[in-house]
């Protein structure tokens, strides 16, 4: 039984090491502080097996538009969420399956972040950002849509109070050849 308003074509997908994992959709993820996409019908609570102790951000996006090298290339330096896999399905989106960031783990966006504190100096309070920014460069990588309502940040509660910047929507990313 599928919940309704959830996609019915993506039952499995293939983990980074290429094994097929199960799928199950919760709901669909509407508007809210860190969800903001425009078709909030694209973007899915989502449970696996493997991830049994939290749940998955599905995010649907068009194949053409997302660059799996790109994720996680971010999220093995902690610049972006953990990227589990993908399914691909012929004549549909292809479904990301990605670690969710809740707003219980106190994630939330830049612009909010910077809102919240009326001013902030990006350069010295998030080097993670620095990180994020220098990597794209190195790397050779472009985003397609890089704003402040796309990159999460949360303040960490660690020595020193460090803050910690991660991207957070990887989807319309490209690579300079």
């Amino acid at each position: 039984m599928y919940p309704p308003g959830t996609p019915r074509v993506y039952s499995t997908y293939l983990s980074s090491s290429g094994k097929p994992v199960d799928l199950e959709f919760v709901k669909p993820l509407g508007p809210s502080p860190l969800h903001r996409n425009p078709n909030p019908t694209l973007l899915f609570l989502g449970k696996s097996p493997d991830h049994s102790e939290s749940s998955v951000l599905v995010k649907l996006v068009a194949p053409e538009c997302y660059g799996e090298t790109v994720h996680r290339t971010l999220a093995e330096k902690g610049l972006a969420p953990l990227l589990h896999g993908t399914a691909r399905v012929a004549g549909a989106p292809s479904a990301i399956v990605m670690e969710y960031l809740d707003a219980n783990s106190q994630w939330m966006t830049l612009q909010d972040y910077v809102k919240e504190r009326q001013e902030i100096r990006i350069t010295t309070e998030h080097p993670r950002l620095i990180d994020l920014l220098e990597t794209m460069k190195t790397e050779g990588f472009v985003h397609g849509d890089l704003r402040p309502n796309n990159i999460m940040c949360r303040e960490l509660l660690g020595p020193g109070k460090e803050r910690g910047v991660s991207e957070y929507c990887c989807s319309r990313h490209n690579r300079y050849s």
